[in-house]
């Protein structure tokens, strides 16, 4: 049994790697089990690590016992020893390629967090349609047209093949219950009480360039926003060339009951 220790430690330096990236990989693409990212972490630091240990004692027991074995079967195990090595080392590699990966990641989300306030102060300082209506005791209903002459404007609308007019649709939550805000439906009361349907927001979304499946995702049914929370980011797609001066409100549906939503043109502060 003792001649096997270093073959099978030479074995296993390579096998445990290679099982717990497989493991790992299979978790990943499984979509319903997939694992939290420190799951994911811990797995493959820890198949690196116990196929180094493996590796490294490997070759110091093989070099212990370089009298009593032939030297095809110290080379064969030394081999296998050194492959374990090169598969902790791809592991631990992949390891920080990941790290790395994430960084970069947060960095970008960052500063997409960082870019949309600044494009949300941008929007408030220009002048555009604005209105509101609260529904419920602390519980308010907002809509907020984004110029196209904004840097937020050409960004949204350079995304989609089909051009519009962008108004933004928010609520507050103050309440104890969830609220449903249903766009499908919307609306668009103009001055002497003519009504007009905004863009199909399907057709729309199905056009974007880039996230076509996020957004479609994200947009594409009604929003929830839970009690204690804030949406700021519905998407209401009008037709490019919709004089907002002559709009007196919209219709939409709050819960499935129609709410309309009062406003008129705003000048910045």
């Amino acid at each position: 049994m003792a001649d096997g220790t270093d073959g099978l430690l030479a074995r296993l330096s390579w096998a445990i790697p290679c099982v717990g990236l497989a493991i790992l990989g299979l978790l990943v693409y499984s979509e319903a089990m997939r694992p939290p990212p420190e799951v994911q972490l811990a797995v493959v630091v820890f198949s690196a690590v116990i196929g180094l240990f493996a590796a490294i004692a490997a070759l110091l027991v093989s070099r212990r016992r370089q009298t009593s074995d032939t030297n095809a079967q110290q080379g064969r195990r030394t081999g296998e020893a050194l492959l374990g090595g090169a598969c902790c080392a791809i592991t631990l590699a992949l390891l920080g390629t990941g790290v790395l990966a994430g960084s970069a990641e947060k960095s970008r989300k960052d500063q997409t967090v960082a870019n949309a306030a600044g494009f949300g102060q941008e929007v408030l300082a220009s002048a555009g349609w604005y209105g509101a209506v609260e529904i419920a005791p602390n519980t308010r209903v907002f809509a907020r047209e984004v110029p196209n002459t904004t840097y937020m404007g050409v960004a949204f609308a350079s995304n989609f093949v089909t051009p519009f007019g962008l108004m933004i649709v928010g609520a507050s939550n103050g309440g104890k219950a969830p609220i449903e805000i249903d766009l499908a439906t919307v609306e668009i009361e103009s001055q002497g009480g003519k009504r007009f349907s905004p863009l199909e927001r399907g057709k729309i979304l199905s056009e974007a360039r880039q996230g076509r499946a996020e957004l479609q995702q994200a947009h594409g049914g009604p929003y929830q926003v839970l009690p204690g929370r804030s949406l700021g980011n519905g998407w209401l797609f009008l037709p490019p060339d919709m004089n907002l001066a002559q709009i007196d409100a919209l219709v939409l549906r709050v819960n499935g009951e129609p709410i309309r939503v009062e406003g008129r043109i705003v000048k910045p502060n």
